[in-house]
């Protein structure tokens, strides 16, 4: 008997965090569903990895995000794949999955990454389409609050557990000393990732301490960066490295993870530094506060507060025995709530719900 077809409803296939949850997920979701992407924009770097996992990837190659003909190509793709349900990711392909299983009568299941309450001009959409959804999947309990009780469950992301990396030669690759602590930050360069604040903090940092920090990403905001590292005369000891596929094995030659985001969903990179047995100093926020337990598993700092990042770095940076022990808390935590295996099965029972008559 043929597996129930789901269709996952993305904008596009880039290195992004929603995008590489997928790459996660999806191969271990396969033994009762059959889970295939549609992608409404052009091909991206991830497209390969799915296929190689065994995953049907549609691309509709769609230059135009406001290009209302996707949803007729999303509905006809529904009918030919007589699709069971659909699961849209992020607001374009949301809106489009929506409107699409309108005609179909496909089962919606809405995964909200925390974009719609940060976007005023997103939320009369939402709301008028709210009927159309027939449950949502959201990250955290804070994030729950703002959907139907009912129909509204909490499943955080999955992360790969598969992260042994050769230490000493990715940090050849950085061109790091014995003694000199990596500290890693993977996040978009752009508004309200917080760039500002830990620059400002490693400006406050003790001179007698021998770190470089690494700034993963890329975005709008690189150019003002560079200016701020230059102001603050952290050009010695702050370098871009740009967006890259080799992030697994920068962090397995970092010491620190820091991540200072004002507004965030629960983060790919975050989890991924987790996984790594890597401490992390990150921002107070709610996504960061559902992982992390401060002096547990991670520190946090008030975001936004550079003084208070410099403080939690100092913590980590000057004993190695804190680092020791926030790593195997971290490592110890993913692996017990962020397992593939054990969020696939999480994913399972909300799809057996929405297909079963």
């Amino acid at each position: 008997m043929a597996k129930p077809v789901v269709i996952h409803l993305i904008n596009q296939l880039e290195l992004g965090g929603t995008e590489l949850s997928l790459v996660t997920l999806l191969p271990h979701m396969q033994n009762n569903f059959d889970n295939q992407v549609c992608c409404l924009g052009q091909v991206g770097p991830l497209h390969k990895d799915l296929e190689d996992a065994g995953i049907i990837v549609h691309t509709l190659g769609s230059s135009n995000r406001f290009d209302l003909r996707l949803i007729r190509r999303v509905q006809l793709l529904l009918l030919t794949t007589k699709a069971k349900a659909i699961v849209t990711y992020l607001p374009q392909a949301d809106m489009i999955g929506r409107l699409a299983a309108r005609r179909t009568g496909t089962p919606v299941v809405s995964a909200q990454r925390s974009s719609y309450h940060r976007r005023p001009y997103l939320r009369l959409p939402d709301r008028l389409t709210r009927p159309l959804v027939t449950e949502y999947v959201v990250q955290t309990g804070v994030a729950k609050q703002r959907f139907p009780s009912g129909e509204t469950t909490v499943i955080p992301n999955a992360v790969g557990l598969d992260v042994a990396q050769e230490r000493d030669e990715a940090r050849a690759l950085l061109r790091l000393g014995p003694e000199d602590i990596a500290i890693t930050c993977v996040s978009n360069l752009r508004a309200g990732k917080g760039h500002n604040t830990l620059l400002q903090a490693l400006a406050l940092l003790p001179t007698h301490v021998s770190w470089n920090c690494f700034l993963i990403g890329e975005g709008p905001e690189q150019a003002r960066i560079e200016q701020q590292i230059i102001k603050l005369g952290l050009s010695q000891r702050v370098r871009l490295l740009g967006r890259r596929r080799d992030v697994p094995h920068i962090l397995a030659g970092s010491d620190v993870f820091v991540f200072p985001s004002l507004a965030e969903g629960m983060s790919n990179a975050l989890l991924e530094s987790l996984a790594a047995g890597l401490p992390v100093v990150a921002s107070d926020i709610p996504a960061n506060k559902a992982v992390i337990s401060h002096d547990q598993n991670g520190l946090l700092a008030t975001a936004g507060d550079p003084a208070d990042f410099a403080k939690q770095l100092v913590r980590v940076l000057t004993s190695a025995d804190t680092r020791a022990t926030l790593a195997h808390a971290a490592e110890a935590h993913v692996r017990e709530h962020h397992a593939p295996a054990v969020i696939a099965s999480k994913w399972e029972a909300v799809l057996e719900r929405v297909t079963t008559p």
